[in-house]
Formats: structure tokens, C-alpha cells, sequence
């Protein structure tokens, strides 16, 4: 947008099923008003540090009746063009499937099935879902679920990062028929002032044969 190439900072999606030759698109710098059913209604986006298309919603009506799930004023829902599913956190998950599923029977479309409406509650705006909107297209068999036992969940907040440990320093005394110096090139001619050193750099004080060369490490 601020290079100029799009009319506005919007984008629009529209999701097609594929039928009858239909195509999917992504409209930028707006909406394609040929795809719309009715005027848009905006949501504000809430809790936008998380960084999801959070919106709050204040109500859930199943065939016109409220559910306990929303009462409580902290419901929210991601919009996610990437599924199409309902994500319900449980425990109300089971309950909106109990109230949703319906013996399939003979039917070859479940998306014809006569099930009650949904109803989402959005900034004043009441979304509303028939079956046509919620169903799969095909029947599942009893032993297929496409749901999770455990509803919608929220991972919790990451730990912080902690720091990299620094890495292992050792000040090295040599003691040899060459004399006594520090390997580490400090200013340090005894075992004593490498004793010192290691103390004053947070070090314990280790001693060490290392053969002939007898060799002390601090």
C-alpha cells in the first residue's frame, strides 16, 4: 500500500468449493463486490499482539438458542481461511456436536440435512450458519471422527529465552624445567596468583598432573 500498488490497505478472500467451474480468489486493496451477499460489516480486530484476525463474540445461538459457552464476555474467534472447520474449545465442543449431528440415513449430501442454525454474535452482527454453511459434503462412517476429543486448545505462553551459558575459560599454570609462567599469557608466575586468578573470575581452583612437564591447571 505505501508503494502505491494497491487502492487501499484491505484484502478480500472468497472460498469456493469448486463447483460448477467456481474459483477461489484473493482480491488486493479490496473486496470484489460481485461475490457479495450483502454489505460488509466490519469487526474490530482484538488482542492484536497475538497476531491472529482475532474478533470478540458475545453470543452463540444453536436453533435460536443462547448457549452458556459465551455468557461470560471472554469468548473470541480467530478467523483462519485455512480450515473449514469449527474449532470449539471444549467442554462446549460436545455440545455443539450433539446439538449439530443428525442421522445421515440415506442421504448423499449431509450439507441438505434439516439441522438448526448457527448463530455467532459479532460486534452486534449476527453471523449465521445454515446446515448448507457447517456440513461436510459426504456422510461419515461410524468409526471416522474429523473432530478432536479435546476440543480447541490454547498452547500456553512460551518461556522465555534463557541466556547461552559462557563458554568455559581456564587459566593454565605450567610448572617445568623452563620455569613457571601462565599459558594464558597474564602476568601470573605462581600457583598462588593462579589460585587468585581463578578466584577473582568466579572460577573454582582445580590442580592437575599432566606427566613430566608437570603441568597445574586453575
Amino acid at each position: 500500500f505505501s508503494l502505491g500498488h494497491v487502492a487501499a490497505p484491505r484484502f478480500g478472500v472468497f472460498l469456493t468449493e469448486g463447483e460448477e467451474g467456481e474459483e477461489s480468489e484473493i482480491a488486493m486493496g479490496g473486496h470484489d463486490s460481485r461475490r457479495m451477499l450483502e454489505p460488509l460489516t466490519y469487526a474490530p480486530v482484538v488482542m492484536s499482539d497475538y497476531g491472529y484476525w482475532q474478533v470478540a463474540i458475545s453470543a452463540v445461538r444453536v436453533g435460536g438458542v443462547e448457549l452458556d459457552i459465551c455468557k461470560d464476555g471472554t469468548c473470541r474467534g480467530v478467523v483462519d481461511t485455512g480450515t473449514s472447520h469449527l474449532g470449539i474449545p471444549a467442554p462446549a465442543d460436545q455440545e455443539l456436536t450433539d446439538l449439530l449431528s443428525t442421522e445421515a440415513g440415506d442421504m448423499l449430501d449431509c450439507r441438505l440435512a434439516e439441522s438448526p442454525e448457527v448463530e455467532f454474535e459479532i460486534s452486534g452482527y449476527a453471523l449465521k450458519l445454515q446446515p448448507f454453511n457447517y456440513m461436510r459434503r459426504l456422510p461419515l462412517r461410524d468409526d471416522v471422527t474429523v473432530s478432536s476429543p479435546k476440543g480447541v486448545t490454547t498452547a500456553p505462553d512460551p518461556e522465555p529465552a534463557q541466556p547461552a551459558p559462557p563458554a568455559p575459560t581456564t587459566a593454565r599454570y605450567v610448572s617445568s624445567a623452563m620455569g613457571e609462567y601462565c599459558a594464558e599469557g597474564t602476568e601470573i608466575t605462581s600457583e598462588e596468583g593462579c589460585r587468585d586468578a581463578a578466584a577473582m573470575l568466579g572460577f573454582a581452583f582445580e590442580g592437575s598432573w599432566e606427566g613430566p612437564g608437570d603441568h597445574r591447571y586453575c
